[in-house]
């Protein structure tokens, strides 16, 4: 694999070598790459960054966190090297070659002793680490490429109480109305064409969703930042469900 160097952020970075990734009209197919990175969700990166500084900042906590669907780990690396307080961070992904990769840029950073490089299935690793390390994440982050669906329960299972669970979504036409079929198999809710203002459809659809499985799962939470750009990205931070309260249920209802 042919590799280039980037700077994002704080962090230097090996990323697959672009030119091989270059449409036809001359934009960046990310998928296209050996092991997937994408340059214009910098800005989510970016965001993901402040926003877990700011409650990090806010609760006295160290960060201890997990980046489990991580391509070339800039997530994790940024997370390492930008937040101002940092226990340890898990960095995984189930390709070995991202795995090598992770493995490339924690060291190129000097983070060895903070950044333990993973290459399991993010579900198997979420839902094991509470009973492999005997603790939980206060910092959960689920970036997949397309639909953060399959990973929520396992993300919830490894984040303690009061942690900060980092969710971002970029299959923004399924969950904006452009595929209703696909939206009521993938988070269970109608979303009937045509459809305006569909950026602020698709981060409704998944804060319902979002709500149903923490609901599921015995844990309400409070919503701290919703954001709809290139991707759909959520910050929320759950605690223990009241048994008296129907809590985020209460709040979710049907797109007309």
């Amino acid at each position: 694999m042919r590799l280039a160097v980037i700077r994002e952020g704080r962090a230097l970075l090996y990323i697959p070598d672009t030119r091989r990734a270059v449409t036809e009209h001359g934009g960046l197919e990310p998928a296209w790459l050996e092991v997937f990175y994408n340059p214009v969700m910098t800005f989510n990166r970016d965001l993901s960054v402040l926003i877990a500084e700011a409650f990090l900042s806010s609760t006295g906590l160290s960060a201890f966190f997990v980046d489990a669907l991580a391509g070339t780990g800039v997530r994790g690396v940024r997370y390492a090297l930008e937040l101002s307080r940092v226990q340890e961070g898990i960095v995984n992904d189930i390709d070995p070659s991202a795995f090598r990769l992770i493995t490339m840029n924690v060291k190129m950073n000097a983070l060895n002793g903070v950044l333990r490089p993973a290459n399991r299935d993010a579900n198997v690793l979420l839902l094991s680490l509470r009973r492999e390390l005997g603790m939980t994440f206060n910092l959960v982050d689920v970036d997949p490429f397309g639909s953060p669906a399959p990973y929520l329960a396992s993300a919830i299972s490894a984040l303690g109480r009061g942690g900060l669970l980092g969710v971002t979504a970029t299959d923004l036409a399924v969950l904006g109305g452009s595929k209703p079929l696909a939206a009521k198999r993938r988070y269970w809710v109608n979303t009937p064409l045509p459809l305006r203002h569909y950026r602020e459809v698709a981060i409704r659809s998944l804060l319902g969703y979002m709500a149903s499985v923490l609901t599921f799962s015995g844990v309400e939470s409070e919503t701290l930042v919703m954001i709809t750009a290139s991707a759909s990205l959520v910050f929320t931070s759950p605690g223990k469900l009241p048994t008296s309260c129907p809590g985020l249920l209460a709040s979710v209802t049907v797109i007309r």
